[in-house]
C-alpha cells in the first residue's frame, strides 16, 4: 500500500527524481509534461484524501513523452529527455520555461 498518491499526469509516468534538501518530488510521464510535487511532511496523515496543494509547478515544453528526469541538486537543474529529440534543462526555482530547448542530436 502507497503511503503518498500524487494525481495529475494524463497517462503512464516513465520517470522521477527527487529533491532531498528541498522536499519536492519531479514526475514526467506520456503526457509530455513534468509536474512538481511538495513532499508530505512525516507528521501529515498519510491517509488523508489527496491535497491539490501539493502540485507546486508544471513545466511544459516538450511535444512528445519524456522518458527519463535527472536532478543535480547542487545547482538545482532538471535534465529532461523526450522523444522529441531533445533534452531540456530546467532551473528548479523557475519552473515556467526550460533554460535550455534546445539539445538535439545536431548538437548544442
Amino acid at each position: 500500500e502507497p503511503l503518498v498518491t500524487y494525481r495529475a499526469h494524463l497517462g503512464a509516468v516513465h520517470s522521477v527524481a527527487i529533491s532531498h534538501s528541498k522536499r519536492r518530488c519531479y514526475s514526467a510521464g506520456v503526457d509530455a509534461s513534468i509536474f512538481v510535487w511538495a513532499m508530505p511532511s512525516t507528521e501529515r496523515d498519510m491517509l488523508a484524501s489527496f491535497d491539490p496543494k501539493c502540485v507546486i509547478g508544471h513545466m511544459v515544453g516538450h511535444t512528445d513523452v519524456i522518458w527519463d528526469v535527472q536532478l543535480d541538486e547542487r545547482s538545482g537543474l532538471l535534465a529532461s529527455a523526450s522523444s522529441d529529440g531533445t533534452v531540456k534543462l530546467w532551473d528548479t526555482e523557475r519552473t515556467n520555461q526550460p533554460l535550455r530547448s534546445s539539445l538535439t542530436l545536431d548538437g548544442i
